[in-house]
């Protein structure tokens, strides 16, 4: 089941939790958050941002996460299942490492594809993940050369693409289970008058099918740009020789002067109540998911930093009040979670989900519900909140 909660009840749940928290120091709010001391960032004359700190634990090793601002929303219909594709390609080819033989060098270095190296696609970003050695110089100049390429110099070769098809292929029959059907029913009413709905990253079978060259190349083209790019290295580094060599290395790329601009989507916050019940005769459990969202407030002051921890306590003393429905002798539900933070677009989502028998999903659900309208009405105990700031100060520790 899923319910939407408007701005304006949020707002107030929030007025009356800043009520309860007074004990928590008050800052200015318009103050920006300020970055590590510690940290180097950079912004290239073509756009290109990168973000570098020196961590000597674990000793000789080096985080890399190349993150680009692509992902499946900026497909076009007949594109669905692109920006998926393309991640998988950047590993079947580029100008320097053709076929498979990045993920061969890399694994003669003690890199285990998965594990030291992987990526991932989502709605919104593509981002590459390296774990390796930092004390190898050859290695490490190897590392930055599959940067270079990712960033603008994947190959596509046909015979690659061909073969990718059918791998691409069986992970999407793969995920054709029980939660994926169910998913498709509930997306809709989850992520209303979006795209979203409409672009889960895997795609459609029938364009992966018959994915074509031409297709990867021009998304490539067209999205994988400086400015939509970021590269992070954290580890035990010489920050000074990583920064000339971000800045030497990635001079080359530009952006295409007809680049499109970059899709922002929105979903609409006026939604009203409403739900969706989802069946499937495989499915191993029964739950369900209330959510409220509304606009996204950015951590990037010290004000929204301050709301950010009134949210992580709310949070905490609401999954500890539903926590004790479970302790019961015939309780409504045998797990319960809350959480609080950022969705996709514009929207940031608090969600309790409750996973009950069949016979008790009405039951859960009113439990859920009534615990919410009770925090909102009525605040939360000295008590829950002394726990719950324990709680969070032991996992800040």
């Amino acid at each position: 089941m899923a319910e939407s909660l408007n701005h304006y009840t949020m707002k107030r749940l929030f007025s009356l939790l800043s009520i309860l928290f007074v004990s928590i120091p008050f800052i200015v709010g318009q103050t920006p958050l300020p970055l590590h001391p510690d940290l180097i960032k950079g912004e290239m004359d073509n756009g290109f941002t990168y973000y570098i700190l020196k961590n000597e634990m674990p000793r000789d090793i080096v985080s890399i996460r190349l993150v680009t601002k692509v992902g499946s929303i900026l497909e076009e219909e007949h594109e669905r299942g692109v920006a998926h594709f393309v991640e998988h390609m950047a590993f079947n080819g580029t100008e320097n490492f053709p076929g498979n033989s990045l993920i061969d060098y890399l694994e003669t270095k003690g890199v285990t594809f998965g594990r030291d190296l992987n990526a991932f696609v989502s709605f919104e970003q593509t981002v590459y993940m390296m774990d390796v050695r930092s004390d190898d110089p050859v290695m490490l100049d190897s590392i930055f050369l599959i940067l270079e390429d990712w960033t603008g110099r994947l190959v596509f070769d046909p015979d690659e693409v061909a073969d990718e098809i059918g791998v691409i292929s069986a992970e999407y029959r793969g995920r054709l289970g029980a939660n994926d059907r169910m998913m498709n029913k509930t997306f809709p009413v989850e992520f209303m008058g979006s795209m979203y709905a409409e672009r889960l990253p895997i795609g459609k079978l029938e364009v992966i099918e018959s994915m074509e060259r031409e297709t990867l190349v021009e998304f490539y083209r067209k999205w994988y740009r400086p400015e939509l790019m970021a590269l992070v290295v954290v580890g035990d580094v010489d920050t000074e020789f990583i920064e000339s060599e971000i800045q030497r290395r990635f001079a080359f790329l530009s952006s295409p002067e007809d680049a499109p601009e970059r899709r922002q989507e929105q979903l609409p916050l006026e939604t009203g109540v409403a739900a969706v019940v989802a069946t499937d005769a495989e499915a191993t459990s029964t739950r369900a998911r209330l959510f409220y969202r509304h606009e996204r407030e950015n951590i990037n002051t010290v004000e929204n930093y301050r709301t950010s921890v009134l949210r992580s306590l709310f949070t905490n003393m609401m999954r500890e009040r539903l926590s004790d429905y479970t302790r019961l002798a015939d309780p409504p539900f045998n797990f319960a979670f809350s959480s609080y933070g950022p969705s996709i677009g514009n929207i940031d989502v608090f969600s309790n989900t409750v996973v009950m028998a069949p016979d008790k999903v009405a039951e859960a659900i009113s439990v859920a519900a009534l615990e919410n309208r009770r925090a909102q009405l009525h605040g939360f105990t000295e008590s829950e909140l002394n726990t719950a700031r324990a709680s969070i100060t032991t996992n800040l520790e």
